[in-house]
């Protein structure tokens, strides 16, 4: 496979685990880091005996830096006020997607500058991430810049395990779960139906082949 499940701590020069290597792609020679923050977060659940809750509103953000912001609408204003707050900050997170049917779908769309959560400020993911596993289930008041306007939108947060396959049925060969976020991001389509994980017999013979969503069945 090109992707190589790795998970071992990252260190750096004075000896401090910093991250855990979650993974990592042989053909771009990269690795993939989860900051450690989080794994603490979920370990500090995990002993407790407690699921660790995963919060999210069907939404993919990306980072830009400030160049490219200024061309989807971003004020001098709001930029210069962002690099006050956070002088370090290199960009901000940008929506890339909107999964139909999902909490936001309908009030944020892509090009949108994330400005903040509330009263809280945003330029990063691993704060966003903090603020939407910690408000599963509830209302959040998210501000952004649309072209030139600052906006905010209502949203409830989801429950991100509620949409991650637990289960899967076998038949014929074949193999279904439930559609996952990912695989329904991938089909640009709301997190309904079952996935086909494998066609086995049956499914290829009907001329289904694995990858396929399946949204009706007789009718």
């Amino acid at each position: 496979h090109d992707a190589l499940p790795i998970c071992s701590p990252v260190v750096d020069v004075h000896g401090h685990v910093v991250a855990l290597n979650a993974g990592g792609n042989r053909i771009a020679s990269s690795s993939y880091y989860l900051p450690l923050d989080r794994v603490v977060r979920a370990l500090d659940y995990v002993q407790r005996g407690e699921a660790v809750p995963r919060g999210t509103i069907e939404t993919v953000f990306v980072q830009r830096p400030y160049d490219e912001l200024r061309r989807l609408g971003l004020r001098g204003h709001v930029e210069a006020e962002v690099r006050r707050s956070f002088p370090d900050a290199i960009g901000m997170l940008v929506v890339d997607e909107v999964l139909p049917g999902g909490p936001a779908d309908g009030k944020l769309e892509v090009g949108d500058i994330l400005l903040g959560v509330g009263e809280v400020s945003l330029t990063s993911f691993t704060p966003l991430e903090a603020l939407l596993d910690n408000r599963v289930g509830r209302e959040i008041i998210v501000n952004v810049e649309r072209a030139g306007a600052t906006l905010s939108a209502s949203i409830v947060v989801k429950d991100l395990d509620s949409i991650t396959p637990d289960r899967y049925l076998e038949s014929g060969g074949g193999i279904v779960h439930p559609l996952s976020y990912q695989q329904a991001r991938n089909h640009a389509v709301a997190v309904e139906g079952l996935y086909l994980a494998s066609s086995g017999y049956a499914f290829t013979n009907a001329g289904m082949r694995r990858g396929a969503v399946i949204t009706e069945l007789n009718g």
